[in-house]
């Protein structure tokens, strides 16, 4: 088995465009003919800054380490690898949900990374993946205006480093939070 099998896999079920639908922020995707043939996936995109406005590549906080972490912390949960963290082990055998992420350039500007926000948490989009949380952003200044839309409509945002204190206040960023 490869390292990132199950990420893989994930894709490639997705790649295929199956029935998909909604429990909460939970996405329900159908993988065949049997109403049991389905799998709970945890979408978790990550908006952090890969290039500057102008294309220049960015990688100045670690962006690039920081998606192979998520990589491998997704792996870990569904193949229920427990060698880092052993509380994860068999996990995948108690637990139905899988996990997937996709990577987002905000290019350090905040009218990219809200664009991208407006458009992951849009309901009507009947075939696409909702997010059950989204992971960055990486700024601050991108964070508060992004943070705002999401909590609006029903998406946690976690940012491992917007630092604000701005972000404290959780009558404006009510599901916004810090690892």
């Amino acid at each position: 088995m490869s390292l990132l099998s199950t990420s893989i896999s994930i894709s490639q079920l997705l790649a295929a465009n199956p029935p998909t639908s909604t429990i909460g922020n939970v996405n329900i995707i159908d993988t065949g003919d049997n109403n049991s043939d389905h799998i709970a996936l945890c979408y978790l995109p990550y908006l952090f800054p890969f290039t500057t406005g102008n294309g220049t590549p960015a990688n100045d906080m670690g962006e690039y380490e920081g998606l192979a972490a998520i990589f491998l912390a997704m792996e870990h949960l569904n193949t229920g690898n427990g060698e880092l963290v052993p509380e994860l082990n068999g996990i995948n055998q108690r637990c139905p949900l899988r996990f997937t992420t996709k990577a987002f350039d905000t290019e350090m500007q905040q009218s990219v990374g809200v664009n991208h926000i407006i458009t992951l948490t849009d309901r009507s989009r009947t075939q696409e993946l909702l997010p059950s949380a989204i992971l960055g952003a990486a700024y601050s200044s991108i964070s508060i205006p992004t943070s705002i839309i999401s909590g609006l409509r029903g998406f946690p945002q976690i940012s491992p480093i917007s630092t604000s204190a701005a972000l404290d206040d959780k009558s404006q960023y009510k599901l916004f939070g810090r690892t």
